[in-house]
């Protein structure tokens, strides 16, 4: 199948909630050293194991089952301890392309109980709201499939994973298990030529739009109370 460019057109949607602009690749002011109260940071580790959690997509198994895989394309994640200010890591592979990878982040230890979360791609991540109880992230409205016709555009495989609620801070790596944020469809065009007007006969089809009566890109809200989107 020809590769082409996918472009979705968005319809724009109104903001829900307020958003406090806090993100992964965001400085932080610096503090008066001598009148900043004392930060306690930690280090914890995290690994992810299952083969359908990331991010492109293999050949299909002969029964409509697509394996996934982290890529190169996956270097950094974004993670939060109970939602406090989100820090980004970065995420190892045994190989370019593997069903595993683990990651670790450095946290400011607010106290027990910790729950842990984590959101891939980091370009997707806006950042948390100001109640902690959402993360605002973005799904491309413009996405380019990858040249192997397998994959979607690995910036719209947005991923998200909360660990268990932990008493203590854990001593061993966590295994985040990843959903799918997002659905992906696979749109196989026939006939196109047929379809164009006699003045465009002959002519080469380079884009496609394809425009739906409902939001399928733009940002959203991933509610961590309730899991709603």
């Amino acid at each position: 199948m020809a590769s082409m460019k996918n472009v979705i057109k968005f319809l724009a949607m109104t903001a829900m909630a307020s958003f406090a602009l806090v993100s992964c690749n965001m400085e932080q002011p610096a503090e008066d050293a001598a009148n900043a109260p004392k930060r306690n940071f930690v280090r914890v580790d995290f690994t992810t194991s299952q083969d359908e959690t990331k991010a492109a997509f293999g050949e299909a198994d002969g029964l409509g089952y697509y394996p996934a895989f982290w890529t190169a394309a996956d270097t950094k994640v974004c993670m939060s301890m109970n939602m406090g200010s989100p820090v980004e890591g970065n995420i190892n592979k045994p190989s370019e392309i593997s069903k595993s990878a683990t990651f670790s982040g450095d946290f400011e230890d607010e106290g027990a109980p910790y729950k842990f979360y984590a959101l891939t791609p980091i370009s997707a991540v806006n950042g948390i709201s100001e109640s902690r109880e959402a993360w605002s992230v973005s799904i491309p409205a413009t996405q380019t499939p990858k040249a192997d016709g397998l994959s979607c555009d690995e910036s719209a495989m947005l991923l998200y994973a909360e660990s268990e609620l932990f008493y203590e801070l854990p001593t061993e790596p966590i295994n985040m298990k990843f959903k799918h944020v997002a659905s992906y469809c696979r749109l196989t065009l026939k006939n196109i030529a047929a379809a164009l007007p006699a003045e465009a006969a002959g002519a080469v089809v380079r884009t496609v739009d394809v425009t739906y009566s409902v939001p399928v890109a733009g940002n959203w809200y991933i509610n961590v109370v309730d899991g709603s989107l």
